[in-house]
């Protein structure tokens, strides 16, 4: 009779347990479904809303002839600014990696023949020597940057867009050349940009 009570207990238990699981994994299931039916739907972007927003960039992306544009913090320059850069500051953007690039579009009727480049390489106090390339399509120019602002003025093709690379031979952090507590690696900072060209 105990031996037939003890089994008895034991299949309760292994039943009870069964149960208990089994109401947890339906719980999970339910709070699963509640919570992505209270999500807000996301349909992805049509051909037309892509359309309208990459067209809505293009425009962004039109500078002016013969106008210094600053790269400062709420600068319209932030739309050129691609890859490589960081979020602009007070007094321009970093670049922040060995390549950056910089994309933008000349005004209806007018070509573009080159792009000057104000910056200011990140250098050590021993050793005040940053290598940085300017390369638009038909132009590569090639500079040994010793500290402080300098320009660097490269040839365009003429077309309408444009995309010149920035590139560095090197990054490095201001603490770790003694200049400052900030940790980030940087190659130089772009104070601003102007565009030359021909036309009205």
């Amino acid at each position: 009779m105990t031996e037939l009570t003890n089994a008895f207990r034991s299949r309760h238990r292994v039943v009870s347990a069964r149960t208990a699981v089994l109401f947890v994994l339906v719980v999970l299931a339910a709070l699963f479904f509640f919570a992505r039916a209270g999500q807000p739907s996301r349909m992805p972007p049509t051909v037309a809303e892509y359309q309208g927003a990459r067209e809505a960039l293009g425009q962004m992306r039109v500078v002016e002839v013969g106008e210094y544009l600053e790269t400062s913090l709420d600068s319209p320059a932030s739309w050129i600014l691609g890859p490589g850069f960081l979020h602009p500051e007070e007094d321009g953007v970093w670049m922040a990696q060995l390549n950056a690039t910089i994309r933008f579009s000349a005004p209806e009727g007018v070509t573009p023949v080159s792009l000057e480049v104000v910056l200011e390489p990140l250098v050590a106090a021993s050793s005040r020597i940053r290598q940085v390339t300017v390369e638009s399509s038909i132009d590569r120019i090639e500079a040994r940057l010793t500290g402080g602002k300098e320009s660097l003025l490269v040839a365009l093709d003429g077309e309408s867009s444009q995309e010149i690379r920035i590139s560095c031979d090197a990054v490095a952090s201001p603490i770790g050349l003694q200049l400052g507590p900030d940790r980030r690696a940087f190659c130089a900072k772009v104070l601003g940009v102007t565009v030359r060209g021909d036309g009205p």
